[in-house]
């Protein structure tokens, strides 16, 4: 399945059902805009390519599940994006490998399953060749203290990784995070919950101060 051989604009594909060898952006041809290719359903049995970097204008993002359907996707090998989103509740695992030496940007929701369960899988090889990557969470309610899992491999090949060069942009994240590391193969961010009082309890304890200051002058 190809997105174009050569389109002014932008390209969208969308897979919805059904079983697909292959999926390119593009193929041969350039693109003036961004390659969006969603992942809500079927499967791909191979390749999901978003194209390469010298023939595309704009960004190339690979979207898994949507807010309204979560699911779990697998192929075989991901290549050629710059940007990976996965929605809340779905996962993504190639049983080939992840070449993420070009991907800049990844988005995840984060729960509870982190702790035992990656967003990203792969029985192969992590390719992560740039030091300088965004991290988009975010999260429904608070979070939990402890390893959240981002993404696990098999094998890891990241040879300038360096959390001090990882932006993470947060959006309703109730938590801190104190260390972002890959270990043992594994993409990990330990988190604190930051347990913030109910209005309710605010309130109340507002209130016994303020009677307990009272009792003091009336001594």
């Amino acid at each position: 399945m190809y997105g174009s051989e050569k389109v002014d604009g932008d390209v969208t594909i969308n897979i919805s059902g059904g079983t697909i060898n292959n999926v390119y952006g593009t193929n041969a041809g350039s693109v003036t805009g961004d390659v969006n290719i969603y992942l809500t359903g079927g499967s791909v049995s191979t390749y999901i390519y978003g194209g390469d970097a010298n023939n595309i204008g704009g960004t190339r993002t690979l979207y898994v599940g949507t807010e309204e359907k979560s699911i779990d996707a697998s192929t075989y090998y991901v290549y050629g994006f710059d940007s990976i989103v996965v929605a809340e509740g779905s996962s993504l695992t190639t049983t080939g490998g992840l070449d993420y030496s070009q991907v800049t940007e990844f988005s995840f929701t984060l729960s509870d399953a982190n702790l035992t369960e990656a967003s990203i899988n792969t029985d192969g090889w992590v390719y992560m060749c740039y030091n300088s990557i965004t991290l988009n969470l975010s999260a429904l309610g608070s979070l939990e203290d402890g390893r959240y899992i981002l993404i696990d491999a098999a094998n890891v090949y990241a040879p300038y990784w360096n959390a001090d060069y990882v932006t993470l942009n947060t959006e309703g994240v109730n938590a801190t995070f104190d260390d972002l590391k890959w270990e043992n193969n594994q993409l990990v961010l330990y988190v604190e919950s930051e347990n913030v009082p109910e209005p309710t309890t605010a309130t109340l304890s507002l209130l016994a101060l303020a009677g307990l200051a009272a009792r003091r002058r009336r001594k």
